[in-house]
């Protein structure tokens, strides 16, 4: 892995938000610093579980998620807070709400 890597995805599946369905399979992919990426796909093709899982907002089925280097699987739940200030996230239609939390656990995100 080249230093400047941000996030790296390695043999990772990505399931649907609302359920275990797999969506994706084995994806591999590098984002750098100061990268600038468009998903792009047909309606429910899994832009958007590809990205929320990319993010660690969802767990991947299998694979490794790396941020900054380090594996999420073996971050502690400091360290996952830190990178989630380090990283900026632009949902769309002005923002949504995480379907596994409660509203209150939504809107404490920010905090």
């Amino acid at each position: 892995m080249n230093g400047d890597a941000i996030i790296e995805l390695t043999g990772m599946d990505v399931h649907a938000e609302e359920g275990m369905d797999v969506l994706l399979r084995g994806v591999d992919w590098r984002i750098g610093r100061g990268e600038c990426w468009a998903v792009g796909g047909a309606p429910g093709s899994g832009r958007t579980s590809l990205l929320a899982t990319a993010a660690s907002l969802n767990r991947p089925g299998a694979g490794t998620l790396r941020f900054f280097g380090r594996d999420l699987a073996g971050a502690s739940e400091d360290e996952q807070i830190d990178w989630h200030r380090r990283i900026g996230y632009v949902f769309e239609n002005g923002g949504r709400l995480l379907s596994h939390l409660t509203v209150a656990q939504n809107v404490a995100l920010p905090l």
